[in-house]
């Protein structure tokens, strides 16, 4: 679908289980309309706040990390190889995960598809109001995992045997 202006209404995002008492590293990123932004973040980075101002592409490659909030109004957002407790909120256009592990994750969209693969979640919870859901050839641990899209298809596609309600 074309994209569109929305409002996600705010939510709680729990912080990574072991984060500590007291002040931290906090890394923020925020890409300008049409850039490419090249960044190295040291592994001691408690907190990664990464944002798309506008239209544009960020991959976040390798980032073993606490918490990664990752904001995005459009264009394309990627996670390669990332360990670590995630936010994604992306209004309009793709997010992906690939070979990522996933403490908890929330990811929610307006019109933005949402792709994963092989990508392991401890939690998961994702949600688009209009838009594509694939998790490909992936592995979730007992407990939550939630795909909804209020228009748009849902595939799940698991690596190995599991317990799935639809």
């Amino acid at each position: 679908g074309n994209p569109t202006t929305a409002t996600l209404p705010p939510e709680d995002f729990p912080f990574a289980p072991d984060m500590r008492a007291g002040k931290h590293d906090v890394i923020r990123i925020a890409a300008g309309e049409g850039s490419t932004t090249t960044v190295t973040v040291p592994a001691s980075t408690a907190i990664l706040d990464a944002r798309i101002l506008g239209v544009g592409r960020m991959t976040i490659d390798n980032y073993h990390g606490g918490t990664l909030f990752a904001l995005s109004g459009g264009g394309q957002m990627t996670f390669e190889n990332v360990q670590t407790a995630a936010f994604v909120q992306a209004l309009n256009g793709r997010f992906s995960a690939l070979d990522s592990t996933f403490e908890r994750l929330r990811a929610r969209g307006n019109t933005v598809a949402m792709f994963f693969e092989r990508c392991h979640a401890k939690q998961i919870e994702v949600t688009t109001r209009s838009g594509p859901i694939f998790y490909d050839n992936g592995s979730f641990d007992g407990g939550l995992a939630r795909f909804e899209s209020t228009n748009g298809p849902i595939a799940v596609g698991l690596a190995g045997p599991a317990q799935v309600t639809a």
